[in-house]
């Protein structure tokens, strides 16, 4: 029984524990190292893709608004005029169609589909 429990006996096997600690701590810090740059990557792709779909509504936004302040300005400012009003209708009823509708928007797109005509009977009232 006093050779199992020796001083050597007990240093070794100390030993034996805190290297497998230390293996057991150097397995997981490379897993966490691992995982920062996987969720950095992740993060990245993220980013940019959100940024990417931000940049194309705001460009969609901008578009829809610059054809409703030239529908405002239309029935504003050519009203009595019915050359220019037909020639200024046409040019927003081109921006219209050019419009690119690839978004996801489906009430957008229908709004859309429904304001040629609409903008088309308005200019034969006027």
């Amino acid at each position: 029984m006093r050779g199992l429990f020796s001083a050597s006996r007990i240093s070794t096997t100390l030993r034996w524990l805190v290297g497998l600690f230390c293996l057991a701590f150097a397995v997981i810090d490379a897993l966490v190292l691992v995982s920062f740059f996987s969720i950095q990557r992740l993060a990245v792709d993220v980013a940019s893709r959100n940024m990417d779909l931000l940049v194309a509504r705001s460009e969609h936004a901008r578009q829809v608004s610059s054809i409703f302040f030239d529908i405002e300005r239309l029935s504003r400012t050519y009203v009595g005029q019915s050359e220019n009003l037909t020639s200024q209708g046409d040019r927003i009823l081109a921006d219209i169609a050019e419009l690119d509708c690839k978004g996801d928007g489906a009430g957008l797109k229908i709004m859309l589909g429904r304001l040629p005509a609409n903008l088309t009977r308005y200019l034969e009232k006027s």
